[in-house]
């Protein structure tokens, strides 16, 4: 895979950036946060990171209560007034309210993982009190002054907006890049952090979306947490890879790639998007080469592309590919063991 594809090459530059948004999306632990940081960096933006993360964002919890983790929405689609607004803030630079209010519920959040869990399965959907006391408490961020020229350009980054980056494109015209990493490097990621997944196998509208009935496989409600995780990878990958071939000026960019050069694959998607590489988004791409935990930016790049192999057993990854051999052909190239 190239560094970074687009089959809209004749795009230039100054209309790519026109509007003076950029949106980073990608499935979880795909490398999106990195991405964010560099190209945040070089295009001196002003970032807003995961605006909808509802383990953060107290707004994003109100915005998010009837459309799940993971919202499924297709470019024409309608959706509550709330996530649109939660949008609409993000791409006028907007990260979070900042008043008592929010300070309150935030301090609730961070206290409320075992209620979210609960509250975005769909087999459960059960908000606690707790819960609806924070949503209660959430404000929007207040709003900005109206673009002006000359102002710095806002870049958004997201892990949940997968199944939604058509409806986001559509009403906002960012420039997307999207992060795609091998699906047993996002599977191995998971492991490590102790995550599972985040049952989006038993979303009620994932039928209804981007992710539609010919790309979604079927998993059983018996499936192990780990086929279950990797059937959930696998609906994100299969359906970003849809979107990119419905929209050819989005830019799509390989998590491994960029570790095996990163300088010369960042500058490249700089180039594409007609930013400058600027010192200050090369001095932090050095700084971050080296060994980091958890949700640490810092790892040693060139060790990335193979992760999957001193984390996962064989058995596991023997379970991942069963899984992952029945979505369409297009990722079952992608998925071939690097």
């Amino acid at each position: 895979m190239d560094t970074f594809r687009s089959s809209d090459c004749s795009t230039p530059p100054d209309e790519i950036t026109a509007t003076g948004r950029i949106l980073v999306i990608g499935p979880p632990r795909s490398g999106t946060t990195w991405v964010e940081q560099v190209l945040g960096r070089a295009a001196s933006a002003r970032v807003v990171h995961e605006p909808d993360n509802e383990t953060c964002s107290p707004f994003a919890l109100r915005a998010k209560t009837s459309l799940g983790r993971f919202p499924v929405l297709g470019p024409s689609d309608a959706a509550p007034p709330a996530y649109f607004d939660l949008w609409s803030r993000a791409f006028e630079g907007v990260g979070r309210a900042a008043t008592a209010r929010w300070l309150t519920a935030k301090a609730l959040l961070r206290t409320a993982d075992g209620d979210l869990d609960a509250a975005f399965d769909q087999r459960q959907h059960r908000f606690s009190t707790r819960l609806r006391l924070i949503s209660a408490l959430a404000t929007l961020p207040a709003a900005s002054l109206a673009e002006r020229a000359g102002d710095p350009p806002v870049l958004v980054k997201s892990v949940h907006a997968s199944l939604a980056a058509e409806w986001i494109a559509a009403r906002w015209q960012p420039k997307v890049v999207v992060v795609l990493r091998h699906p047993l490097n996002v599977v191995a990621s998971h492991v490590a952090l102790g995550w599972g997944p985040s049952g989006l196998d038993s979303h009620r509208l994932l039928r209804h979306g981007l992710a539609n009935p010919p790309l979604v496989p079927a998993i059983g409600p018996d499936a192990s947490p780990l086929r279950r995780l990797a059937w959930q990878i696998g609906v994100f990958i299969t359906a970003l890879e849809a979107a990119v071939q419905r929209n050819p000026g989005w830019l799509v960019i390989s998590h491994e790639d960029l570790c095996c050069d990163p300088a010369g694959g960042f500058k490249a998607l700089c180039a594409a998007l007609g930013v400058p590489w600027t010192d200050e988004a090369a001095e932090f791409l050095a700084v971050s080469d080296r060994p980091g935990t958890g949700l640490e930016t810092r790892r040693v790049a060139a060790e990335q592309p193979s992760n999957w192999t001193r984390q996962l057993s064989r058995a596991q990854v023997d379970e991942v590919f069963d899984v992952l051999s029945a979505f369409p052909d297009r990722l079952n190239g992608f998925a071939s063991v690097p």
